[in-house]
């Protein structure tokens, strides 16, 4: 399982974050990046606060009351150099939001990584993108009369396809949709063709936009959103997760070939490992079998031993059934491998900028990024008190109240481990 090295990294982040150092200030200070939307994005309900038992009989069915009066939000999402993405102006009122964060962001991502875009020309440089099918989007188009001139500028496809066009590659391109998971295995898609030699070089991306107030429309009714729009992560009080949006992208390359070419190395990945949840009680119910194999099987590819990861980025939604699935699988992996003077941390970036969605498992992987980059563990906000479901009796688990220093034993290197999990578990 060769190592990938992580060599650039660009994002769009709820909270005016643009880059890797807006977004460890917001880590670093504990901003709560989850706000009322913009008043030029349609996403008001004008349910706010307002408790399921005072619901009046008609409004039982519309999206759960107040969640989405808070949410992480991209501001400026129409703005975009479509010059400079050889997209006629005519054109670029047309292509989706997501499309134009992605191509911005592997523009950013391969500034930071060192390397000249106009270099990629007929080069083996594979593109990965986590995008889901929203047909939100085509109903914005339709009410405000306009069509996309080539189905490309808002199908999934279409924008693997952009980028491979507007960089020239001849690397395989293609997207992924696995749900909340999506953009994490996209990350897994892009290591693996990277070992295989498919491609030297990867594009990795995934990204999340709420085009209206209906885009959690299914969630809120199944009363998986928060009705404060707050991630509140492994706390008694988390009742359900943040809506919210944004955008990362990576540049990765075989570790080896970075070492050669003397690449600025972000991180290495070690491992990917995906999988599916095996038995459960329904196609959408969290199961915590399935997350201790894939989470045994990535240690084991990596040939590291449990106690060597001091840091957990979990996935931690703020859903009490899912917070307490998965935390109990942490628990089965890591028992028995952490003691009080030394406990297994575990935190979730979603309680700062809310759940992502198809951009999650990158925004998560970025966290761990810089908090190995500054040796600081940024506090898990909204949490008081351990959820009573939640078992910590196996390993000492503590979670972060506050930001601390990320120490090593032994001088071995940080090691974290990163999760993400889709609705229909993947």
């Amino acid at each position: 399982n060769e190592k990938v090295a992580i060599i650039g990294m660009a994002l769009r982040l709820p909270g005016s974050i643009n880059n890797a150092k807006s977004f460890w200030m917001a880590l670093a200070k504990g901003r709560d990046c989850v706000l009322p939307p913009v008043k030029d994005r349609n996403l008001h309900t004008g349910y706010v606060n307002k408790p399921a038992h005072l619901l009046g009989p008609h409004e039982h069915n519309i999206p759960r009351c107040g969640c989405y009066d808070n949410r992480g939000v991209v501001p400026k999402p129409s703005e975009f150099d479509a010059e400079f993405f050889d997209c006629l102006p005519e054109e670029a009122l047309s292509i989706d939001p997501r499309h134009r964060w992605v191509m911005e962001t592997s523009w950013e991502a391969l500034e930071n990584s060192g390397i000249a875009p106009d270099t990629l020309e007929n080069t083996n440089t594979g593109v990965f993108v986590g995008i889901n099918d929203d047909h939100d989007y085509q109903d914005l188009l339709k009410k405000n009369n306009m069509t996309a001139p080539i189905a490309s500028h808002s199908t999934p496809s279409g924008i693997v396809g952009r980028l491979s066009y507007f960089y020239k590659l001849f690397g395989p391109s293609f997207t992924i949709d696995t749900a909340c998971s999506t953009g994490a295995s996209a990350l897994h898609s892009a290591c693996r063709s990277l070992q295989h030699g498919d491609c030297d070089l990867s594009i990795v991306s995934g990204v999340k936009y709420m085009y209206s107030s209906e885009t959690f429309h299914e969630t809120s009714i199944a009363r998986m959103t928060s009705p404060n729009g707050r991630c509140a992560t492994f706390d008694k009080d988390a009742d359900g997760f943040a809506p919210s949006e944004g955008c990362v992208t990576f540049i990765l390359k075989r570790y080896e070939d970075a070492v050669r070419d003397k690449d600025n190395i972000l991180s290495v990945i070690l491992s990917t490992s995906c999988g599916q949840s095996g038995i459960r009680q329904s196609i959408s119910a969290p199961s915590s079998d399935g997350q201790i194999l894939n989470i045994k099987k990535a240690l084991q590819f990596a040939n590291v031993d449990p106690s060597d990861i001091s840091y957990v980025e979990a996935h931690g939604t703020g859903t009490p059934l899912g917070d307490a699935i998965e935390m109990n699988a942490i628990n089965q992996v890591y028992a028995g491998s952490h003691t009080q003077e030394n406990p297994l941390i575990v935190g979730s970036v979603k309680t700062n900028i809310g759940h992502t969605n198809e951009a999650a498992g990158l925004a998560g992987m970025a966290k761990v990024i810089l908090a190995m980059q500054h040796k600081f563990i940024p506090k898990n906000l909204h949490f008081n008190s351990l959820n009573p479901e939640i078992d910590v009796t196996s390993v000492p688990i503590h979670i972060a109240t506050k930001t601390i220093p990320w120490e090593t034993k032994d001088n071995k290197p940080r090691t974290a481990q990163v999760s993400s999990m889709g609705l229909q578990g993947s």
